[in-house]
């Protein structure tokens, strides 16, 4: 089916806009509020990578392998996160993986995705475990549910987030938590016993014997 995309080019700011959003297509279909907030997305990402590649002043744009300088950059404040985690200074470690996390997320749009998911799951868990540590439970649920968006299949990010549940008290989201990842890793022994503290909660709370 063909249609018309409701954009428009501004040629005084240099992008790509949305049109009107009475806009419809050649089928007469409005285009109704979600799908005009995906395509806002796409537009800001188009500008974005557009901005990065006029700002290189190059005909022809890097290579879309990762900058060796910033993966060196990245890897120190990671290390040093973990060196402030044994010396115990947690305060010190947060600060040393959100510094890394900024420069992990800044790297050119065309470099390779994968490099900059691991290093911001890496990141990621040393932060996640410093605020556990500091019982810094909404921040480090803010962080566990980044890393359950971006790795899943690891066992540790449900045992991260259920224990920030069960501490603030939200022991209903912390057994669904637990229960979703044995449906990942049925014999994970870690899950089941975190399971039984949630169940043991629940009873205590409910005021059931």
């Amino acid at each position: 089916m063909d249609f018309e995309l409701p954009i428009a080019y501004n040629s005084v700011t240099k992008k790509v806009e949305l049109d009107k959003p009475g806009h419809r297509d050649l089928e007469n279909v409005i285009w109704d509020d979600a799908h005009l907030t995906l395509l806002e997305t796409d537009i800001k990402q188009l500008n974005e990578l557009t901005q990065n590649l006029i700002s290189l002043n190059q005909d022809v744009p890097e290579s879309p392998m990762p900058s060796p300088q910033l993966s060196i950059m990245v890897k120190k404040f990671h290390a040093n996160g973990l060196k402030a985690i044994k010396e115990k200074k947690f305060q010190d470690a947060v600060k040393m993986f959100s510094l890394g996390l900024n420069l992990a997320v800044k790297r050119n749009k065309w470099e390779t995705f994968k490099v900059t998911i691991n290093e911001v799951t890496n990141l990621l868990n040393g932060r996640c475990d410093s605020y556990i540590l500091l019982n810094d439970w909404p921040r480090a649920q803010q962080d566990a549910d980044l890393l359950l968006n971006l790795q899943v299949n690891t066992f540790e990010n449900f045992s991260r987030r259920s224990l920030c549940f069960l501490k603030m008290g939200l022991l209903d989201e912390c057994k669904a938590d637990l229960e979703r990842g044995l449906a990942f890793f049925p014999n994970n022994l870690m899950l089941k016993n975190q399971l039984k503290i949630a169940e043991a909660a629940l009873i205590e709370f409910n005021g059931d014997s």
